[in-house]
């Protein structure tokens, strides 16, 4: 054989040995899942809660995810109170997964965008809420850690912009287009980041209780 042959051969062998190493097993599962409707009129966070419709979709939402029988491992949520208060009525329905709550998934502008929108202006600048909302993308949407063995089913109650921004960083779309991707109240998202795959279905309950009349927040 001719050696210089040979010794390409060799060095793809190893380099196909070194990347198994460092090449995930398992699957992380994430739904991604707008908190409930709120109360509109409410000055502060604090006074801005569930509505009546909103906690009854919340208690949908958790009788949706506990009938799709996973071992969900966590529920990380915005610690803003309309996403709090959605995700402690649908724990009650996922009995032990434990709950964490992060100011990164708080509700914001993310990027300017392009084209510009009129009917929707933002209170905080782009540059403040992109930073953060942008770290929250690195931070929680990746492939599993190539320690993990078993694949993972993680659920995310966050808000509308956060999603819509989220969902074109992970399907490497345009993220200046996230205004104009419609999100339900309530309306659920589930990634699959898998090592060699990554896909989305987008759904919600079996009910007519979605309502996509509220503004973007």
């Amino acid at each position: 054989m001719n050696l210089k042959k040979k010794n390409e051969e060799t060095a793809e062998q190893e380099a196909s040995s070194r990347l198994a190493h460092y090449k995930t097993k398992a699957t992380r599962h994430i739904f991604l899942i707008r908190h409930s409707q709120y109360n509109l009129d409410g000055q502060q966070d604090k006074d801005r809660i569930l509505t009546k419709l909103g906690r009854e979709q919340a208690e949908l939402t958790g009788m949706r995810l506990a009938s799709l029988g996973l071992k969900f491992d966590k529920i990380v949520h915005s610690s803003m109170a309309r996403a709090t208060e959605t995700t402690n009525i649908i724990s009650k329905h996922l009995p032990g997964v434990t709950k964490l709550s992060t100011d990164l998934l708080r509700e914001g502008a993310p990027i300017e965008p392009n084209p510009p929108g009129s009917h929707w202006k933002p209170e905080a600048v782009y540059y403040e809420d992109g930073a953060r909302i942008e770290a929250a993308f690195r931070n929680y949407i990746h492939r599993a850690d190539i320690k993990q063995e078993d694949d993972s089913y993680e659920i995310f109650v966050c808000h509308a912009n956060v999603i819509r921004y989220i969902v074109c960083r992970a399907l490497q779309f345009p993220p200046e287009g996230w205004p104009f991707a419609c999100w339900a109240t309530r309306g659920l998202c589930r990634r699959r980041r898998s090592p060699a795959t990554d896909s989305r279905k987008q759904g919600g309950s079996p009910t007519k209780r979605t309502e996509r009349g509220q503004p973007f927040p």
